[in-house]
């Protein structure tokens, strides 16, 4: 689901191409308002989106956070989150700047057929890649010993290439839905058929927004209960047991890993249901009422209301496929320190000594006494142990 890509927009941009000779297209003032604060915005989270998912995807790649199938999950959304900001978000800004009020989809076949293909495939996976790691994270604290044998990375990357090759196969209707057609000698529009423009949003509002954040939202509360259930047991049998101190602290560091990645995953999951519940309920509102007709009454305010509340509704959108990694930093200390030695890394790498040892020519011309000798023997052999203690 995409701004750059919205199937219901179609009629008017064949409008605009139709009447491009017979009347210039004037943009009303609170639209041009709009679109040149989107344009800022929308790179700013485009920049920090990109920024944000690749250092994820590095952090990620630690060899104390690699192991784990959720590492795996989360490494593969970071990286479609990447590519659907660099083709929906991208088209979305370009579209503002050099091709408004059309469309990049206008301008030749492939751009008609790629351009909803690759946003929408991109969307799906993204987002039912974090239904998926939400429901095995509901897996480990609900049944953490069938966990074990569920919840493997081998079982993770078949459900990663499920869901790429089930979306792309599903999205597929693109190349027969959308159409090239020549409305006017030498004017060409992207239009959408009859299933693309009345049938699939339904379907894309299911697959989007409905079923995702209903998942989410038993998967969060089956969670919290046995989260709930698991601390009164602990308050309940911790004043009468005695057991083994290392025992103990080795079961509270697990726990503690356990209930810091829940907590991660959990606020990830509540600002993607308030990012994507304004985009539900305008669909809801947009297909049960004729808004294109009601804006028509009074084009250049009604219209600028629509306008307006859809740039906000696709910014959230859009903040949904940003905002993970430091969603991640936030609510993850695990996360958080593993960014800390990835940058102090950098940073001593960066900090490196260039200087070269200087050399005192006055000192080689004199004679060597015992005591000199003695100490610099001394010195070298402190020197080799400190090298073999750093190695």
């Amino acid at each position: 689901m995409s701004d750059s890509v919205n199937l219901t927009t179609s009629a008017s941009s064949s409008d605009t191409l139709e009447t491009k000779d017979a009347t210039p297209f004037v943009t009303p003032p609170l639209i041009s308002g709009i679109r040149y604060a989107c344009i800022p915005i929308w790179s700013i989270l485009l920049c920090f989106g990109i920024f944000g998912n690749a250092l994820t995807v590095f952090v990620l790649r630690a060899k104390r956070l690699q192991q784990s199938s959720t590492s795996f999950y989360l490494t593969a959304l970071a990286i479609t989150d990447m590519l659907y900001l660099l083709t929906s978000l991208v088209a979305s800004i370009a579209n503002f700047i050099f091709f408004f009020p059309l469309e990049l989809r206008q301008l030749s076949r492939t751009f008609c057929v790629f351009t909803p293909f690759l946003s929408y495939t991109l969307a799906y996976i993204s987002v039912w890649l974090l239904v998926t790691v939400t429901v095995e994270r509901a897996v480990w604290v609900v049944l953490p010993f069938r966990a074990r044998h569920i919840c493997t990375k081998r079982t993770a990357k078949f459900v990663v290439v499920l869901l790429v090759f089930g979306f792309t196969l599903l999205d597929i209707h693109f190349f027969v839905t959308m159409r090239y057609h020549e409305v006017r000698p030498k004017y060409w529009a992207c239009m959408t058929t009859y299933f693309s423009d009345k049938v699939f949003p339904f379907l894309d509002l299911l697959l989007v927004a409905v079923l995702p954040c209903t998942i989410m939202l038993v998967a969060n509360c089956l969670i919290g209960w046995k989260l709930r259930v698991m601390r009164k047991f602990r308050s309940g049998t911790a004043s009468g047991a005695v057991s083994n101190n290392n025992t103990d602290q080795g079961s509270g560091d697990k726990r503690e890993k356990s209930i810091n990645l829940t907590r991660m995953l959990v606020s990830t999951n509540v600002f993607f249901i308030v990012s994507v519940t304004p985009l539900l309920i305008y669909d809801v509102v947009f297909f049960s009422v004729d808004i294109r007709a009601w804006a028509e009454e009074a084009e250049e305010v009604r219209g600028g209301m629509i306008f307006a509340i859809e740039r906000l509704v696709y910014t959230l959108w859009y903040t949904n496929f940003a905002i993970h990694f430091l969603l991640y930093c936030l609510s993850g200390p695990p996360f958080r320190a593993e960014v800390l030695v990835l940058f102090n890394r950098l940073r001593d790498r960066t900090r490196k000594p260039a200087r070269k040892p200087t050399v005192d020519h006055t000192e080689l011309k004199r004679p060597e006494t015992g005591l000199t000798s003695t100490i610099n023997a001394v010195s070298i052999g402190d020197d080799v142990y400190s090298r073999e203690e750093l190695l």
